[in-house]
């Protein structure tokens, strides 16, 4: 018997290199914390430390994010949408929703309506004052208000707001954002006020300067691009010094995540603000309309992360296959698609496989769907929430990846 043709053992060495390939890829498919059926899952709207807050066919439903057991459902009307929503520190949730009329709303931990506000006009949640207990509305129409409710429906305080409010309550994701105590009411010709959100006081003022072309705000701290090209660095109502550059700024793109937020130059080049430690920083990659503090850049099959910040490159992973990513506080969700070999296994619409990257590069859970992945969010500890459409007619499924 003659020995086998150089070619056909390469040819089989190649085989089986590819299917124990696949089959390890596909494999790490059983590396998810949970996966729980929810009725019409779409946006993830929010996460904190214990829950998951989705929305669903019927309104919103919160997880537990330690099993995915359903907490709570709470219901809009017939035809509502949600617009924007967020946990409350403690308990419950605020969100609003739209039917014929503008509405926002309180929910306590069993998913009960606590309070509820309706207008004629738009109503939207501008900041949530977590120490404070307070919400806080904006209100349009003929007499625009800014308006702080607790967590008992009692109106705290209120503001006229005459042309509105300029500091973004929304990521460019349209999530809502939690971390802001402050924004800024017009107070006179080109002069705003940086209101507190928990009592209602004006903590200073900003001189606009023929107009603000942009705003950040996180915690207690504004940052404001003014048309001159100048930055306003406020902390507490008074402005502060920035390390770096600060007369060259054209706006300032996305919103804030875990204290930092990326401006632009007139130039189009970008630079990354860390409102904690008030210092400007270099980028070397667009981070247009990012709302997360880490950021992607993509060289050929390399990711490289980079915070926001600093502009510090802290890793880079070699993703080997397409993909897209998404990025969060801490880490970075990536989304390989396996081509060809996911094809053949898979069927005609192949497989997808979501895995978490965290800061040393070190990758930590996986899923792998053959189905359309409807939203991802990257939270903390090397974790993403990941909604995925059901099989055939089945329902969609919310999933944790990223748990050791």
């Amino acid at each position: 018997m003659s020995p086998p043709r150089p070619r056909v053992v390469v040819a089989v060495a190649l085989v089986l290199v590819l299917v124990a390939g696949g089959l390890f890829w596909w494999t790490t498919r059983d590396r998810v914390a949970w996966s729980t059926e929810v009725a019409g899952a779409g946006d993830v709207l929010d996460v904190d430390g214990t829950r998951v807050l989705v929305e669903s066919s019927d309104g919103v439903v919160v997880l537990d994010r330690d099993d995915g057991d359903v907490l709570a459902e709470s219901e809009v009307p017939s035809g509502a949408f949600v617009g924007q929503a967020a946990l409350v520190p403690g308990g419950g949730a605020v969100l609003t929703w739209r039917d014929d009329e503008y509405a926002a709303a309180y929910v306590d931990t069993s998913g009960a309506t606590r309070w509820e506000r309706r207008s004629a006009q738009d109503l939207r949640i501008v900041g949530m004052d977590a120490e404070a207990g307070v919400v806080a509305l904006r209100t349009y129409g003929a007499d625009p208000t800014v308006v702080g409710v607790d967590l008992d429906g009692e109106q705290r305080w209120s503001r006229p707001a005459p042309s509105g409010l300029v500091v973004p309550s929304l990521t460019p994701t349209g999530r809502l954002l939690t971390q802001v105590g402050v924004t800024l009411v017009p107070s006179g010709p080109d002069r705003f006020e940086v209101l507190d959100l928990g009592d209602g006081t004006a903590l200073g003022s900003i001189e606009a300067r023929g107009g603000i072309t942009g705003v950040a705000a996180w915690q207690r701290t504004v940052l404001v691009a003014r048309d001159d090209g100048s930055l306003v660095f406020v902390v507490d109502g008074r402005e502060r010094d920035l390390t770096g550059p600060t007369d060259v700024v054209a706006e300032v793109v996305g919103t804030v995540d875990d204290g930092a937020v990326a401006v632009s130059t007139f130039d189009l080049d970008f630079w990354g603000v860390d409102l904690e430690r008030g210092a400007v920083a270099r980028l070397d990659t667009d981070p247009y309309r990012s709302s997360s503090r880490r950021i992607g850049a993509v060289d050929g099959d390399t990711l490289r992360i980079v915070d926001l910040g600093t502009g510090e490159e802290l890793t880079s992973v070699e993703t080997g296959t397409e993909g897209t990513f998404w990025t969060g506080s801490t880490a970075v969700a990536i989304e390989e698609r396996q081509g060809r070999l996911s094809g053949w296994r898979h069927g005609d619409g192949g497989a997808s496989r979501v895995s978490v990257v965290d800061d040393d590069g070190d990758r930590h859970g996986a899923l792998t769907t053959t189905t359309r992945i409807i939203d991802l969010f990257v939270a903390d500890e090397h974790e993403a929430v990941v909604v995925t459409d059901g099989e055939g007619d089945g329902p969609r499924r919310v999933s944790l990846v990223g748990r050791d």
